[in-house]
């Protein structure tokens, strides 16, 4: 067993392992730096959802909108035009403010504070919850360089310290609908504006997509199109900022298979490569709303087309949920109603589970047809009602890495007297399953010499506390020896290989914790498929055992040089 110690998020690492392993050289990002606020295992069962009701407000406009989750779950995002915080920042002007709650502390903070005009647009939040960006038309950087002429400008807040970066600075028009990487290092967006002169530029002020790369400053348009009434909108982003999914009505790749007849189709973007695939091809209707999954192999979006003729097929034209599967080319029809909507789908790190609203009866609890969050998850092919009302809305879910948590905005009265919501203001909701739950991500599923892997292994609190032990590491490709991760101290990690799984921590509270772990290869490794894994089992348990398992999440890769 061999120590890395981590000395902080920008030191370097010490290194002195097995012959065939060394790690990737820390850098800014740090993928070594353990940011230990514990997230607990993904329940192997279905199980009933909490509800946590996060605001408490009286009257206003649209009151309390466009929830953001972190990976773990512990902090969300949202912009509201109520007073939260009476004798705090206050809200008294009735304009959107951005604000943030962390359910670790119970605390509710208000980020920005009250001036004319409101906050542009929902905030996105990075994994870690401590960046966070939005639009706003507000002057929130004086002369560094400042919005005097109130456009809706895109703006990065960092929690920790407090600061504000003003990623664009345009003359009219508009720049909207950011969303942030895991890592918090890219901020994909849409514009009108000629961001990029020449290189390709905007020119004729159609609307593009654009990737704002915050280590490097650099603004890179992803999109490029020409005419009028097109647009390129809804972009979403993957872990690691590499993969971009949007829609769009332009030809982004005439004939191949080209959208020629400019219908709203989803697109994918490759920053590895540059390339665009388009996803659905079809005709009339909207195939609109895509998010993405950590990975960016699994995309989940909503559509009125027949894109599953008869596999169950839409020959209705409801908006219903899909699935695309980019590494199989695999297309999944995850609802199939009769009249109605099902809509704004949120996709989980590891692709596996997604929340969305539906007014449909898709199992049996919804005969009165309110808008209802459901939850569906891919490895069991299970749908699961998560809010059960009599008249109200419910919608616009954000769905956690792991899948156990799902922040939502509702009218009902989830809570009734705790606080509760009688006069039906649509307020911020956090759903939390019972038991704790695990996750990991990659980087991707190949891997040659010289590549680096980025290993995110995640557990998330369940509302239940739980004892237990973690496990964070892999199994090599001969199926007997296991590289495990350990925490020794915080801010230590041991490298070890054994024939039996080690953990990462033993016999603990279950809280919120993140894991990242980087590795190059460089030729001398075992070839073949690794699995990694992240696991929570009871507290002194032999983990072979399925029944002391109380979540696990498996990501295979493979390893040829």
């Amino acid at each position: 067993m061999k120590q890395i110690r981590l000395r902080d998020s920008h030191g370097s690492c010490q290194r002195q392992l097995p012959s065939w392993l060394h790690l990737a050289p820390s850098g800014p990002a740090n993928f070594l730096a353990v940011l230990l606020c514990l997230t607990s295992p993904y329940p192997a069962q279905a199980q009933p959802f909490t509800f946590s009701q996060l605001t408490n407000s009286t009257g206003g406009v649209f009151r309390n909108f466009g929830p953001s989750i972190n990976a773990t779950g512990t902090r969300v995002a949202f912009v509201s035009d109520r007073d939260l915080i009476p004798g705090g920042a206050n809200n008294i002007d009735d304009r959107f403010e951005l604000f943030l709650f962390d359910t670790t502390t119970t605390t509710l903070t208000q980020l920005t504070t009250p001036t004319h005009p409101s906050i542009g647009s929902s905030p996105s939040i990075d994994a870690a919850g401590t960046r966070i960006v939005f639009a706003s038309g507000r002057n929130l950087t004086p002369g560094n360089p400042g919005n005097l002429d109130g456009n809706d400008e895109i703006f990065l807040l960092d929690t920790a310290t407090g600061s504000i970066t003003q990623i664009t600075n345009t003359t009219f028009g508009s720049n909207r609908r950011p969303a942030i990487s895991g890592t918090g290092t890219r901020i994909v967006f849409q514009s009108d504006r000629d961001l990029t002169p020449g290189s390709p530029g905007n020119a004729d002020g159609d609307l593009e997509v654009f990737l704002f790369d915050t280590a490097t400053s650099t603004t890179t348009q992803l999109t490029n199109s020409t005419g009028g009434g097109g647009i390129n909108t809804g972009p979403s982003i993957n872990w690691t900022g590499t993969r971009i999914a949007f829609d769009s009505s332009r030809d982004l790749t005439p004939g191949s298979p080209g959208n020629a007849d400019q219908n709203r189709e989803i697109f994918l973007f490759d920053t590895a490569t540059g390339t665009t695939t388009q996803i659905t091809s079809g005709t009339g209707n909207f195939t609109i709303r895509p998010s993405i999954s950590a990975s960016g192999t699994r995309i989940a979006f909503q559509s009125e087309r027949d894109l599953t003729p008869g596999n169950p097929g839409n020959p209705d034209g409801n908006f219903e949920i899909f699935l695309f599967d980019t590494t199989t080319s695999t297309l999944t029809q995850i609802t199939n109603t009769v009249g109605g909507s099902s809509g704004f789908p949120s996709i989980n790190a590891t692709g596996t589970r997604i929340a969305f609203r539906s007014d449909r009866n898709l199992t049996g609890s919804n005969p009165d047809g309110n808008f209802e969050i459901f939850l569906f998850d891919t490895t069991t092919s299970t749908l699961t009602q998560i809010t059960n009302t009599v008249g109200g809305s419910s919608g616009f879910p954000s769905i956690n890495a792991t899948g156990t948590r799902i922040a939502f905005v509702s009218s009902a009265d989830l809570t009734p007297g705790s606080p509760g919501n009688p006069d039906g203001n649509f307020e911020v909701f956090l759903a939390s399953a019972a038991s704790p739950s695990a996750a990991v991500v990659l980087n991707g599923t190949q891997f040659h010499v010289t590549q680096t892997i980025h290993y995110q292994a995640m557990v998330a609190p369940g509302t239940t506390p739980t004892q237990a032990d973690i496990y964070f590491g892999a199994l090599l490709p001969d199926f007997a020896t296991f590289l495990s991760l350990v925490q020794v101290s915080p801010g230590v990690i041991s490298v070890a290989l054994s024939p039996s799984p080690i953990p990462f921590l033993a016999n603990v509270t279950v809280t919120s914790l993140v894991a990242p772990f980087a590795y190059t290869f460089t030729g001398a490794e075992p070839v073949g498929i690794y699995f990694t894994y992240a696991g929570i089992t009871v507290a002194g348990s032999d983990p072979f055992q399925a029944a002391n398992r109380l979540s696990m999440e498996v990501q295979p890769c493979q390893f040829t040089p």
